[in-house]
């Protein structure tokens, strides 16, 4: 028997295998592009820009610098109330005053400002705490912290570093105030209060809250509800702040141009023509009651898809994509910001419809109450259901036109509410539902089957 060699001829000596090493510098080169033939400084048309001009608001800025004048004499800042539509310039107003406010004391003093700026969009006092403390500078995790405990480090920390300063102040500027989502108590009246932290900061001083004479405390708040300050705000809270209101009319379409011909140098020589701005404008931003953020996340995203596609320009097709990108991605949020039960009513009229495909009222409300049956969720009552449906309609959420019979409406989904779907029927939704899922046409057939003649009913 030979014994040695044969038996190991085909072993892999492991120590002799040569490892592989990343090319790096392979991997660099075959996916990111050197030359971008698209965008020159693509920085200018994101949200944090402060253009050297701001486009048709000289009479704001004077209101805002008005509320900042008092500083100067160091007495306390007032507080400004920022009412307008989406995209009217309410924050790049404040950051530039803001940032002129602070590089002007500079010349003349050893002040210092402090603008903290909280976007309230869906966050709770909790997330608030976390911002302040980040912005200012002091290191605190909220988390595990009552809301009282990490404002009162908060406090002292301001109150420290006021007194390394000759002169301190420190705005909060929450922006979309109208979205903040606090923790709610109940008042002495029954009725829900919020925003008790708008009330601490307007009364810091006389709270002692602020325990230094060298510093000063104000708000600023900015919202695109119409409604907020004279019916939302908590008038104990309204009185105590008192806001100096300072409103953003809608940018018309010369401004709108202008703004963005003010970004252009984002982009190369020549990307994109005159006319497709002009378009941008006129038919995007318009139509959103002359948002020019929305202008701006246009041109922003079709540059994107141009570079993406190794375009040497901004076509119609670009900014048709952007557009599509931005008005998927609103719709989701706008729905995912919906309550629970006009979710379940969404998820309700998708599932219907694929047994009934113009279902009216009574349909979808008996989907509604199917669904929250298998939830566990102890259905809103037919009338309820009916208002919030008329209230979706009026939000584009949900389609409505008269039935065939009596006084019966149909109520649908459009295209893209369909595509968004996913958010309010979600995985584990959908996992509740297939586990019965021959139930809800059943029971529709036996409830409607005779009436509706174009349903798919029939096979069941």
């Amino acid at each position: 028997m030979n014994s040695g060699d044969d038996s190991t001829a085909g072993d892999i000596n492991m120590n002799e295998t040569p490892k592989k090493v990343p090319d790096y510098l392979a991997a660099f080169h075959k996916n990111i592009k050197i030359n971008d033939k698209i965008f020159r400084d693509r920085t200018i048309l994101e949200k944090f820009y402060i253009p050297a001009e701001i486009v048709s608001r000289d009479a704001q800025i004077k209101e805002l610098s008005g509320c900042f004048q008092p500083i100067v004499s160091h007495s306390s800042p007032i507080n400004a109330f920022l009412d307008g539509s989406n995209g009217t310039g309410k924050t790049i107003c404040t950051r530039f005053v803001g940032k002129f406010m602070q590089e002007g004391l500079k010349t003349i003093s050893e002040d210092v400002i402090d603008l903290i700026e909280i976007n309230c969009d869906g966050i709770n006092d909790t997330e608030v705490c976390r911002i302040i403390a980040n912005q200012i500078g002091l290191k605190h995790d909220p988390k595990g912290y009552s809301v009282e405990e990490s404002m009162n480090k908060i406090w002292a920390f301001i109150n420290e570093k006021a007194l390394s300063s000759s002169f301190y102040t420190v705005i909060f500027f929450f922006d979309e105030i109208d979205k903040f989502n606090p923790h709610k108590r109940k008042g002495n009246d029954g009725n829900n209060y919020s925003l008790e932290i708008l009330y601490r900061i307007s009364r810091a001083i006389d709270l002692k809250l602020v325990k230094v004479p060298n510093c000063r405390v104000g708000i600023f708040a900015a919202s695109n509800d119409p409604d907020f300050l004279a019916k939302k705000l908590p008038p104990h809270i309204a009185t105590s702040v008192g806001f100096n209101e300072v409103f953003f009319p809608k940018y018309n379409k010369v401004d709108l141009i202008k703004i963005m011909m003010d970004r252009i140098d984002a982009f190369q020589p020549r990307v994109i023509e005159p006319s497709l701005i002009e378009y941008i404008a006129t038919e995007v931003a318009d139509k959103h009651k002359g948002d020019a953020r929305r202008a701006l996340d246009t041109l922003l995203g079709a540059g994107k898809y141009a570079f993406d596609k190794d375009y040497n320009k901004i076509t119609m097709e670009c900014i048709e994509y952007a557009e599509k990108i931005i008005n998927s991605s609103d719709l989701e949020k706008f729905i995912n910001d919906c309550g629970k039960h006009d979710k379940y009513l969404l998820a309700a009229i998708y599932l219907v419809t694929s047994y009934i495909p113009e279902p009216t009222m009574p349909v979808v409300y008996t989907g509604y109450e199917w669904l929250c049956k298998i939830l566990k969720i102890k259905p809103i009552s037919y009338g309820h259901a009916s208002r919030n449906i008329s209230t979706m309609v009026k939000t584009r959420l949900v389609d409505s036109s008269k039935g065939d019979w009596g006084n019966s409406r149909i109520i649908s989904l459009g295209k893209e509410v369909q595509e968004n779907i996913h958010v309010a029927y979600n995985e584990e939704i959908e996992k509740r539902v297939n586990e019965v899922a021959l139930d809800l046409p059943i029971m529709l057939k036996e409830k409607f089957g005779n009436k509706f003649k174009n349903s798919r009913l029939d096979q069941y």
